[in-house]
């Protein structure tokens, strides 16, 4: 019986049957003939069967070492590559691509500090962003609310992420820490357009949830930046939305973000291949440290520095 301190038994022998017998086998290893001819005989030994044929003109392999030597070749080619890989880990640091559905977590990515990796955050696509793992254009990615249930893919939570409402310092409540829906529906909400894609609109307090539109609307383009000039202009403005995409509205003036109580939030994932190598559960740690360093604690965070 074979064991995992038995490996350099087999690169002899694997070298005796690319080379053609011992002698040009222990030459290529740096070894002595007979050191070669003693590892070949404590393999059979182990193994309980005959690997070589040997004769004055060479060696060559039985038939159950002509199959013994496939399956030796792919394993150390497989050490190999593992070396390999562990040599360039060590050596420099990895680049790693973090997406998100509309890069809404890049921030957070890009704020990722891992020995050995390099994060930059990217967006994915929309209609199926576990499809952007699966198909290499990013490493792993940082999704909102259910995923994919794709057995080629793992989840690890990350983070409860709360709906936020971001709003002018005027409107909060005195002392509020935190705001109801009925608290907010004297101002103005976004008008979503009919038809916007569903995974966009997952971040944003869909009407079902309010039991119905709230009562002051305005439509305006769903791109972000585009709300950004929205709420400069408009004095009763709020947007719910999540804490990481609040940080980017938060550049204006004059607004600050707090949870509202009666909607439920989302619970964040980072996703990955299920055969990945990466330290996911690093990783992970790493974003949930970052994201906490971030968090809302006490009143509402404000923005007017």
């Amino acid at each position: 019986m074979l064991d995992h301190g038995d490996i350099k038994l087999l690169e002899v022998f694997l070298a005796v049957v690319d080379h053609g017998s011992m002698s040009s086998a222990a030459d290529v290893l740096h070894r002595s003939t007979p050191s070669v001819s003693e590892a070949i005989s404590r393999l059979e030994l182990k193994l309980g069967f005959e690997v070589l044929y040997r004769s004055a003109r060479g060696c060559h392999p039985t038939p159950a070492g002509r199959d013994l030597s496939e399956s030796v070749r792919q394993l150390l080619g497989q050490v190999d590559s593992s070396l390999a890989s562990i040599a360039e880990l060590a050596g420099q640091s990895k680049s790693l691509r973090i997406g998100s559905v509309y890069g809404i977590f890049n921030d957070l990515a890009n704020g990722l500090e891992l020995e050995g990796f390099e994060a930059e955050g990217a967006s994915m696509s929309i209609n199926n962003p576990g499809r952007s793992i699966l198909d290499g254009e990013v490493d792993l990615g940082i999704l909102l609310g259910p995923t994919s249930q794709d057995t080629q893919l793992e989840r690890r939570h990350l983070f409860y992420e709360p709906r936020i409402a971001v709003m002018k310092v005027h409107n909060v409540p005195d002392g509020a820490t935190s705001v109801t829906l009925d608290e907010l529906d004297e101002l103005v909400w976004p008008a979503i357009p009919a038809g916007a894609d569903e995974t966009y609109l997952g971040p944003w307090l869909s009407y079902d949830e309010r039991g119905g539109p709230p009562r002051r609307q305005e439509l305006v383009p769903t791109d972000p930046f585009a709300m950004l000039d929205w709420m400069q202009r408009a004095p009763d403005a709020v947007i719910p939305t999540t804490l990481d995409l609040a940080v980017m509205f938060l550049s204006v003036r004059g607004y600050v973000m707090l949870p509202i109580d009666d909607v439920p939030g989302w619970n964040v994932d980072l996703v990955t291949r299920s055969d990945s190598n990466l330290p996911v559960g690093d990783l992970a740690q790493s974003l949930v440290d970052l994201h906490k360093n971030r968090s809302i604690n006490g009143g509402g965070q404000d923005a007017t520095r």
